[in-house]
């Protein structure tokens, strides 16, 4: 089964095989005669593995045209548990746009929540949300 990891890790590596027909096999990298099959079924595709090269464990590569940067996906930096000024230097120095709500009270001026998640892929434009604690004392 084929899953969606925040980090790559050695289950997340893999080699193209050239096979004689032009196309290519992906095999892991960690588990030997490991590939990746997609599998045609009711209108969709079905993504999973398989320990042998057939026709369903083939792909050709094909160029595509470089993608304009305002569509590009970028990794959401974690932001726990930064002040909400180097939160928002992390986030715009990613091309994100910084959005901050407020929680006041005796706390520490730090950032204690964020959406989306730290390390997920998001599109551009995108905003992350974080909640922040500011104290109220009097200093």
């Amino acid at each position: 089964m084929l899953n969606v990891q925040a980090f790559a890790g050695p289950w997340e590596r893999f080699r193209i095989q050239n096979q004689p027909d032009g196309t290519v096999a992906i095999a892991s990298a960690a588990f030997p005669n490991v590939f990746i099959r997609m599998q045609y079924g009711d209108n969709t595709g079905i993504a999973n593995l398989q320990y042998r090269v057939g026709g369903w464990e083939k792909f050709r590569l094909v160029d595509v045209p470089d993608v304009p940067q305002e569509n590009k996906m970028v990794h959401v930096p974690n932001l726990l548990p930064l002040t909400p000024g180097q939160a928002k230097s992390a986030i715009q120095s990613s091309g994100l746009t910084y959005k901050e709500t407020v929680l006041a009270g005796p706390a520490l001026n730090r950032v204690v929540s964020q959406n989306p998640r730290p390390e997920m892929l998001v599109g551009r434009p995108s905003v992350v949300e974080v909640t922040v604690t500011r104290s109220t004392l009097p200093y």
